[in-house]
């Protein structure tokens, strides 16, 4: 057999970092804890993304996140059952959030035949805050009624004030989370040990500092990672933010970058040409597509507004500075001018040449903040724009032919901007 007729071997399988493993293990273990908490009688819940954890951490629920859920079924390429349960047996309309979809869809499938693998032991009861969106609170008053299971709420109010929050405001937060603390220990039969809590504000902010530092791993020139690397990890600060396990993890991940940058090596499987801004929630199912257009042109992501939404900041023993955080952390719950603003400065911060915008069919509001406030943006930046079309796990919304042609858009426009000196 000449050269040229000779079949090329397989590539090998990329070797899964010890930091990845280490978060598929706590994923594994947080899902077996759930079934082990039920089956001893104890309530288990179900949370929004970004509800104050730590009370419920403190209290020792095993609280489980159905927004990660659907996105992990989303990136495995499985939604495709569970959207057709939705919109076809279950009536749901596609312009309702895909996660909520894949959610309620699981509802009515989890103990059928055939969907065994997805394993999510049902609530007792469910946790929610409002500072990501408003279709979540329908989401969770929904099954509220069809699993009649309690909500307790943290209402976290839209923040309109550039200023800061007024102090009328601050005292409703700060209430409520007093308030949480009583209802949660009414219902779990369990007190809430001060001293507990306490542990759980600190070790959650060792793991905010960590996942700082892995975030910031991406200032170096070029970046030891990708961001769609990070977009894995999102998960475990969402999840885990007050365990240990945690801790065990964001440093390992934060000592692999750095021993990357050291090597002169990255997970950036390419020549790092140009550094881009991603704005928006990952396209799950199409992570692979993206990175790989993204990587034909040089282009890798250094920085996300979203990934830095699991960041949230206090005093530990403050509770006053912890319901400041959850108000003000995500994006969705600040004003147009605000979210430009955290946006540019990141642009400017790691040295961004252009800009990529996910218009994201399920997220109204992130969308919407796009829109906006892309204006804003490139008045402060200058740096060139694209958008595509998309869902964070809806995989018809995406059309694999656009996303191609605006990279090559913005690629063209960037050498072009090269050639004529005009760099930012």
């Amino acid at each position: 057999m000449n050269a040229t007729s000779e079949q090329k071997a397989p590539r090998p399988a990329p070797e899964i970092p010890l930091s990845k493993q280490m978060a598929n293990q706590q994923s594994a273990d947080l899902i077996r804890a759930a079934k082990q908490a039920k089956a001893r009688g104890e309530k288990i819940a179900w949370a929004s993304a970004v509800f104050p954890q730590e009370i419920p951490e403190a209290l020792g629920m095993v609280v489980l996140y159905p927004e990660s859920f659907s996105a992990g079924v989303a990136a495995r390429k499985k939604a495709g059952p569970f959207l057709e349960e939705a919109e076809g047996t279950l009536g749901y309309s596609q312009d309702i959030c895909s996660y909520i979809r894949i959610n309620f869809a699981f509802g009515a499938l989890h103990d059928k035949e055939g969907f065994e693998e997805f394993e999510f032991p049902m609530p007792d009861c469910l946790l929610l805050c409002n500072n990501s969106c408003g279709q979540v609170m329908k989401w969770f008053e929904n099954l509220s009624e069809q699993l009649d299971i309690p909500i307790f709420f943290f209402d976290a109010v839209y923040n309109y004030d550039e200023d800061g929050i007024p102090d009328y405001r601050m005292r409703y937060l700060t209430d409520q989370l007093k308030q949480l603390m009583i209802d949660l220990e009414a219902f779990t039969g369990k007190k809430l040990d001060q001293e507990r809590f306490l542990d759980v504000q600190k070790r959650s902010q060792i793991n905010r500092e960590l996942f700082q530092q892995v975030v910031e791993k991406s200032l170096y020139k070029p970046s030891p990672a990708t961001g769609f690397d990070l977009y894995n990890y999102i998960s475990v600060m969402i999840t885990c933010r007050g365990k240990s396990s945690t801790t065990q993890i964001m440093t390992q991940l934060r000592d692999e970058m750095e021993a990357r940058h050291q090597a002169g090596t990255s997970s950036f499987r390419g020549e790092e040409r140009h550094r881009t801004y991603w704005s928006g929630i990952a396209c799950w199912p199409y992570l692979s597509h993206n990175m790989r257009t993204m990587k034909r042109s040089g282009m890798n992501i250094v920085a996300s507004g979203y990934v830095r939404s699991w960041m949230l900041e206090y005093e530990p023993g403050d509770l006053a500075s912890m319901a400041r955080a959850y108000a003000v952390s995500v994006a969705a719950n600040i004003s147009v001018p605000e979210y430009a603003q955290r946006s540019a400065d990141m642009i400017r911060e790691y040295g961004c040449d252009n800009m990529i915008c996910h218009n994201n069919r399920s997220c109204k509001i992130s969308a919407y903040n796009l829109d906006c406030g892309r204006h804003l943006i490139l008045e402060q930046t200058g740096v060139p724009c694209v958008s595509f079309d998309g869902d964070q796990s809806d995989y018809r919304v995406y059309s694999e032919a656009q996303f191609e042609t605006r990279i090559q858009g913005l690629e063209e426009i960037l050498e072009g901007k090269e050639e004529s000196g005009h760099v930012e």
